[in-house]
């Protein structure tokens, strides 16, 4: 490893350890069968949305939604997401069964979001 990157690296282990803020563990939201899925980060964490898995084809069927707001992983073949993002204590998360468009529900193809859960800085 060069200069540079272990620089680099000691950089960001400092300052995360100044913040006081610590990995507690990934968690996979998965899609439930027939149901919504929904979370709310809780008092003491913030969360940090590291990826989404898609299922099936890519169409426009694959959203989520973040306190209430609909969000659509793809339009017309292109990311409308920039990951990662974070997510403050309070805040909700749902994984909808069905993706609505056009108030019609069919099926979401959005299987499964990656969170990493970590200590709320003091």
């Amino acid at each position: 490893m060069d200069f540079k990157k272990t620089i680099t690296l000691l950089a960001v282990i400092c300052a995360f350890s100044s913040f006081g803020q610590e990995l507690i563990a990934p968690y996979n939201m998965m899609k439930g069968n027939n149901v919504d899925v929904i979370d709310t980060v809780p008092v003491d964490e913030i969360w940090k949305v590291e990826s989404i898995a898609l299922t099936g084809e890519y169409s426009d069927r694959q959203a989520f939604y973040i306190n209430d707001q609909r969000l659509q992983v793809r339009y017309q073949g292109f990311s409308t997401i920039k990951f990662p993002f974070w997510l403050d204590s309070g805040e909700t998360i749902r994984l909808p069964y069905l993706s609505l468009k056009n108030n019609q529900g069919s099926h979401n193809y959005v299987g499964m979001i990656s969170i990493l859960r970590f200590t709320k800085p003091d």
